[in-house]
């Protein structure tokens, strides 16, 4: 933390050096976004700091200045349908520290084959302070998917998940079918030691933080925005007259 720490001073006395001083309070100002840069925000050499952006701009009348947002990181887990909720408990017990949040999601997943209709996928979205956790976390995680992309499913396991997509998603109320759906899903969650065995693969892993920061907050080099600050808070609006 401390060499981080070093490493954002040097990167901040060399912007101001260049002319780009940190906004963090005052009026409203009209920026042109020239530049964005990972950085980590700490109050001091001490703290893991927190993910940020730092933002670069010129205003309307030739200045330089540039802006901070903090953001967290974050990426999916995809499991074996019905084991969501076992490896998300086993996520918060044994990364406690590291993961600042997990929640279960229903997206879009287009690898299943009949997602044109609609059928979608439950994952589970772990949320970081910043990278370094998120690296930490990533890691171990990407290893169990590996290992368990390697060991395959036998027929009967793909056939149980194929089977339990359809009893979830689409509903199905027969009552003989019902339990010996349940009695599958009660057998393959007895049949994993680890719950980590359950996971079949990460999603969203591999963005840049910067890319990820540009795709969810509209962030476009370019493109005027007007920057503000409230309660220490960085808040942008595109303008596009």
């Amino acid at each position: 933390a401390a060499e981080r720490y070093e490493q954002v001073q040097q990167v901040n006395a060399f912007d101001e050096g260049m002319g780009f001083y940190t906004y963090d309070e005052g009026p409203a100002r009209l920026g042109w976004l020239v530049n964005m840069q990972d950085t980590l925000v700490q109050e001091n050499e001490k703290d893991a700091g927190k993910s940020g952006i730092h933002l670069y701009f010129i205003d309307d009348a030739g200045a330089y200045f540039k802006s901070t947002i903090v953001y967290q990181p974050y990426f999916y887990l995809v499991c074996r349908p019905g084991t969501e909720a076992m490896v998300e408990a086993c996520i918060k017990k044994r990364f406690d520290t590291l993961c600042v949040s997990t929640e279960r999601q229903v997206r879009e997943d287009l690898k299943l084959a009949n997602h044109l209709i609609g059928q979608k996928r439950e994952v589970i979205k772990l949320t970081f302070t910043n990278m370094q956790d998120f690296y930490n976390v990533r890691k171990p995680l990407m290893k169990a998917a590996s290992v368990n992309s390697a060991k395959g499913a036998d027929s009967h396991q793909a056939a149980y998940d194929y089977y339990d997509e359809l009893i979830d998603k689409n509903e199905i109320a027969y009552e003989g079918h019902l339990a010996v759906h349940q009695q599958h899903r009660a057998a393959a969650k007895r049949s994993y030691q680890d719950p980590l065995e359950c996971i079949l693969e990460l999603r969203e892993y591999d963005l840049m933080y910067y890319v990820r920061c540009a795709i969810d907050l509209d962030l476009r080099v370019g493109t005027w925005y007007e920057v503000s600050v409230h309660g220490g808070a960085v808040a942008l609006r595109p303008r596009r007259d």
